[in-house]
């Protein structure tokens, strides 16, 4: 009002005018930028129809306006891990992320965030598998509860057989796919077995001496976002359909078997009922078994040959590579390195640092694999099916295999008594396996998914015990999180007329890109981790993002004209 002090009143109605069509048009900037962002007001300009959702989408996906009626206000949540400008100029994420907040105008129940990690990197520390685990600003998370997947934006595409191109965006599939498994009906259970004798904890009674033994294990699986029950397999048909995760632990009795009965047309063992839970479920189940020479489980450990898994009868020792010298049997294991590795893929966060956080195993014997060197069965009657051994935690070089000596003091001690196999086995490898994973990769010809089921063995009947897990000084706790989170995920697949990787679809591998050529002049950006230069796609980066023209350019040209007014009329008027 200083300002505007001593003018004429028209000079101060139009530069109230003047004033507030400027703030007037600061406010429609950010209203035209948020609906063309957020509500995604664009024409989709590409010839594949890479910016919009198919009619086939959005029947696939359906269902999620039926999740607010049973799960009150909890929503699917897509969260991209960088700012909207870079998704929105990335040639990579673009796609992505557009389809998604297209769901979410067209779902309810679908919430679209982006978290900008690399300025914030804490804000998604609950999607973290350990502790260590990098989430990248290319990484798109879906979430639903206390359930999520983390993806790479580069799996929404498929690229050539030299991977150096892109040839088809299969978003859609993958996307619905995602949202299938983490929106999947019913929380997943891990059933602690307790018809051999097993050590478990029983949520009917966890004031037991025995549930508070394991009442780390059970704050483990539900960290996991696993329920706990127990099962009797003697007594049921087949392991139950909302089984994630079967364990094991420590049986002292053997599985049931009756040759005589294999002639009846219902009958089926024990073991047979945990064959088709592997095979049919895609599971996954934890057996932690005793090295005891005196524990005799012909039954399982035939199962458990089958799948790769011979166990020792001896103790490990290591006094340079033990938690308290040559006495203690807390051994401190070596990591598998291997990059290409299953145990890496699970670990490789702890691994690859200098000095790695370690983890120990109590009370262990060890495993030899049973397909010999190259780890890999053949599954009889399979063309497309094998079964993979994969070591998890090893000793190291130093370790030694005591066999049982009952003038010992502690029926151990005598150094003399040595474990030949293992020894042997040293000699050749340098190491011994005290925990190992059998991966059984099944490949369906008709959808061209790759299914998986896990078997996981430890030689400790302590693995799984409070004082393996309690201790934050040791990466038990974390280490073995990772692998319950890895082999217990059970996913959904979304219809292959979607996508896929199969011919056998509708529209094999989604949305065909119609050009493959460069530009005259080869544009070079950065990948969406910012840390190499790459040749954009010319079908990519045409037909992008296109606001409605007409409403945009309206804006600017109405108080243009409105300037020119005020103008005319304060000079001449």
């Amino acid at each position: 009002m200083s300002f505007l002090k001593g003018k004429s009143k028209r000079t101060v109605i139009f530069s109230v005018i003047t004033l507030s069509s400027l703030i007037i048009l600061l406010a429609l900037n950010f209203l035209m930028s948020y609906f063309g962002q957020k509500k995604v007001m664009y024409m989709d300009m590409s010839k594949e129809g890479l910016y919009s959702i198919t009619d086939k989408m959005v029947e696939e996906c359906k269902f999620i306006d039926e999740l607010g009626k049973t799960d009150g206000d909890k929503k699917v949540k897509i969260t991209f891990c960088t700012d909207p400008d870079y998704l929105s100029s990335a040639y990579v994420t673009r796609p992505t992320y557009y389809m998604a907040l297209q769901m979410e105008n067209e779902y309810s129940n679908i919430a679209v965030e982006t978290v900008n990690v690399e300025n914030n990197p804490t804000a998604l520390s609950k999607y973290k598998t350990t502790s260590l685990t990098e989430i990248t600003p290319s990484d798109v998370i879906v979430s639903y509860g206390d359930r999520y997947r983390i993806v790479k934006a580069e799996s929404f595409w498929l690229t050539d057989a030299s991977s150096e191109q892109y040839f088809s965006y299969n978003g859609e599939y993958r996307i619905a796919t995602l949202i299938k498994s983490v929106t999947a009906i019913g929380q997943p259970a891990a059933y602690f077995v307790t018809d051999h004798g097993e050590t478990y904890y029983d949520p009917e009674n966890p004031t037991s001496d025995m549930s508070i033994s394991m009442a780390y294990c059970y704050d483990l699986l539900r960290d996991c976002g696993l329920e706990v029950k127990t099962l009797k397999i003697s007594e049921v048909d087949e392991i139950p359909d909302d089984c994630a995760l079967l364990i094991i632990n420590n049986p002292r009795s053997d599985f049931s078997t009756d040759p005589d009965r294999y002639n009846e047309l219902y009958y089926m063992s024990d073991l047979d009922k945990l064959d088709k839970y592997l095979i049919n479920n895609q599971g996954a189940i934890m057996v932690n078994k005793d090295y005891d020479e005196n524990l005799k489980l012909p039954v399982l450990e035939d199962f458990l040959h089958e799948w790769g898994f011979d166990f020792g009868t001896a103790i490990i020792r290591d006094p340079e590579s033990s938690v308290s010298g040559s006495s203690d049997t807390g051994i401190i294991t070596v990591y598998e390195t291997e990059t290409d590795s299953y145990a890496n893929a699970i670990y490789g966060d702890y691994a690859s640092l200098g000095t790695s956080p370690q983890t120990i195993v109590n009370n262990t014997g060890y495993i030899i694999p049973a397909y010999g060197e190259e780890g890999v069965k053949n599954e009889a009657g399979s063309m497309f099916t094998v079964k993979r051994y994969a070591t998890f935690l090893k000793t190291a070089a130093t370790a030694s295999a005591y066999l049982y000596n009952s003038a010992a003091d502690d029926g151990y001690a005598d150094s003399s008594i040595l474990d030949l196999t293992a020894e042997n086995y040293i000699a050749k490898y340098g190491q011994l396996d005290l925990a190992a994973l059998s991966v059984r990769e099944a490949f369906d010809n008709f959808s061209a998914e790759y299914f998986h089921s896990y078997l996981f063995c430890s030689a400790s009947p302590d693995f799984l015990s409070n004082e393996a897990l309690s201790n934050p000084s040791y990466a038990n706790y974390d280490v073995i999180s990772a692998l319950v989170k890895n082999i217990s995920r059970t996913d959904v697949y979304a219809d292959i007329d979607l996508g896929g990787d199969t011919w056998n679809s509708a529209s094999p591998g989604g949305k065909e890109l119609l050009s493959t050529e460069l530009t005259e002049e080869d544009v070079e950006v950065l990948s969406p981790t910012g840390d190499e230069v790459v040749k954009v796609n010319y079908a990519i980066t045409t037909g992008a993002k296109v606001v409605y023209t007409v409403i945009v350019a309206l804006v600017p040209f109405t108080f243009l004209v409105i300037g020119i007014i005020v103008c005319v009329r304060r000079r001449f008027l």
